[in-house]
């Protein structure tokens, strides 16, 4: 059976830069999707589509094919005091809310008052090499077509769960988004101006 819109797709699969370090990894857990339905990144579903269980592939994907190249205009410099009550740390990343709804800032230097935050995604710039194996390829249940997501342990989870999708960290705090750093939708990041306000929760920098 090949993989196609509808069909729920089990992968496993190791992500690497072009320097051969691991970015993420599936690590035993399959990672478990309803094809066509935005789980993936657009480009890293065109290279799987047509393909079967049994099957692996290499895939390498360009900036442009994944999360864009980086924006200096998302490097910028805010007040201390748009953190409210949290600490804000060097190398932490954070959920504000913006105009454009809520953004992720990692936080990149702080002087004073004056905090230098990075909205651009964690991978934004970089090549990101796949190597898929495919191992199940299978029609959806009712219940799945019917909630437009797999269910990979035979029932319906919390979607802030995200099945998962090429990273169980994730990088995001657009939960409507589902972002996950490699595979999941691309970041609503739009031009911020200087009405970011009010960071509203703050994510672990991955230690």
């Amino acid at each position: 059976m090949k993989i196609q819109s509808k069909r729920v797709v089990s992968i496993s699969y190791v992500l690497k830069d072009d320097a051969g370090n691991v970015l993420d990894e599936s690590a035993g857990e399959e990672l478990v999707y309803m094809h066509g339905t935005g789980r993936l990144l657009d480009s890293l579903e065109q290279k799987l589509e047509g393909h079967e269980a049994g099957e692996k592939l290499s895939v390498r994907l360009t900036p442009e094919e994944a999360y864009g190249v980086r924006d200096a205009d998302k490097v910028r410099t805010v007040k201390r005091a748009l953190f409210e009550d949290l600490e804000p740390e060097v190398g932490a990343a954070y959920s504000l809310e913006t105009d454009q709804g809520m953004q992720t800032a990692v936080v990149v230097k702080i002087e004073g008052d004056d905090v230098t935050i990075d909205m651009n995604h964690p991978l934004a710039g970089m090549n990101l090499n796949f190597e898929i194996a495919i191992d199940e390829v299978r029609e959806p249940t009712a219940e799945e077509l019917k909630h437009g997501h797999a269910h990979p342990h035979g029932h319906c989870e919390d979607d802030d769960d995200d099945d998962g999708c090429c990273c169980h960290h994730h990088h995001d705090g657009d939960d409507d988004d589902h972002d996950h750093c490699c595979c999941g939708h691309h970041h609503h990041d739009g031009d911020d101006d200087d009405h970011d306000h009010c960071c509203h929760h703050h994510h672990h920098d991955g230690e």
